[in-house]
């Protein structure tokens, strides 16, 4: 399997339509357990969903088969702390937005390219470049 550079340019510019604002980073992730992921507007998140890293906010949309979807939550990124744990084929990307804020975990896949991109900006809230 080769990796290529230029997905992770692909999977950005596939939600860049649908942001106001210039985005670092893209990609696609799922919900750790399809079982606990709850529809839009709940305390939960769809099961496969889109994540967006700009310089100031942190978005999530629905990943539709070929599409991005609807805007299912946006974050203030100096606000929001990711913490990350490895496992074979994922990293658990654990959310927490303020002190009392919502609390959630997705998983992105380790061989798509623009995750690896994505969880760089999301671990260092001050990285613009």
């Amino acid at each position: 399997m080769v990796l290529r550079p230029k997905r992770a340019g692909l999977d950005r510019d596939a939600v860049q339509a649908r942001v106001p604002e210039v985005l670092l980073a893209a990609g696609l992730c799922r919900a750790p357990d399809p079982t606990s992921a709850a529809a839009p507007g709940s305390d939960g998140l769809p099961s496969q969903v889109w994540v967006a890293v700009s310089r100031e906010r942190i978005y999530a949309f629905e990943a539709r088969p070929g599409s991005v979807g609807e805007l299912v939550g946006t974050w203030d990124r100096h606000r929001t702390v990711v913490q990350t744990s490895p496992t074979l084929a994922t990293t658990r990307l654990s959310f927490g937005v303020s002190a009392h804020g919502p609390r959630f975990e997705l998983e992105s896949r380790r061989l798509r390219i623009s995750n690896h991109r994505l969880v760089r900006y999301l671990l260092n809230p001050n990285r613009t470049t």
